[in-house]
């Protein structure tokens, strides 16, 4: 039997920079999964294989660049590739589909907004100065951002009730409400965790976010 000498304190490995190489560069993958999304990859390749081409005739993209995506999904286990150079979705892929019960398509909708990279870029501004920085890039804060713009808020929205279902289907379960007559959602997007404790609490009340004056 053999043992591996170990490192000096200090040495740099091989794996060292092949793991950090790939930290560095991960910021694709998010981008090429919000593409994937926006060219309809989990519904259209759901039950059938495609070539790029058909793909991007359904969509109306660039062929090319279509097929360049869908090779980028192949790498990251979202399609297989065929011989013919026809493309069938992953389970992976399908967490994507809209109708998938614990959808991720809001999740990685969510946290590729623009609103949300473009605060990422003045990061080390924020941690020097000890302030968030959202304000600096977008001019205001991130809530008041959303509110400039619906598209975005919107997909934040699906973002938050995607995380819900994932995460927390099961806490209205355990979540203690004896003696409590209203659950207030104070931060929450369309109220999915009320609607999942107001489900397993049939007496309790619920006020969302939407409006405070309205009971669930």
């Amino acid at each position: 039997m053999t043992c591996e000498a170990p490192h000096p304190a200090g040495t740099i490995t091989a794996d060292a920079f092949q793991q950090m190489s790939a930290m560095v560069t991960s910021h694709w993958i998010p981008q090429v999964i919000r593409a994937a999304i926006d060219l309809g990859l989990p519904e259209h390749l759901a039950d059938t294989a495609l070539a790029a081409d058909e793909v991007a005739d359904k969509e109306g993209s660039a062929p090319g660049t279509t097929y360049r995506l869908m090779r980028a999904c192949v790498v990251l286990g979202l399609l297989r590739g065929d011989r013919d150079g026809r493309f069938r979705g992953t389970p992976l892929l399908a967490t994507l589909r809209e109708d998938a019960p614990g959808s991720l398509r809001g999740l990685a909708l969510a946290t590729t907004l623009p609103g949300q990279w473009l605060a990422w870029n003045a990061f080390t501004s924020s941690v020097r100065k000890g302030a968030t920085q959202a304000s600096e890039v977008l001019g205001t804060d991130f809530f008041h951002y959303l509110e400039q713009h619906p598209d975005e808020a919107r997909d934040f929205s699906r973002g938050l009730t995607s995380t819900t279902a994932l995460w927390t289907s099961t806490a209205a379960q355990v979540i203690d409400t004896a003696g409590v007559g209203v659950a207030v959602d104070v931060g929450g997007a369309d109220g999915a965790l009320l609607h999942l404790l107001l489900k397993a609490n049939p007496g309790l009340g619920g006020i969302g976010r939407a409006s405070c004056r309205e009971r669930v």
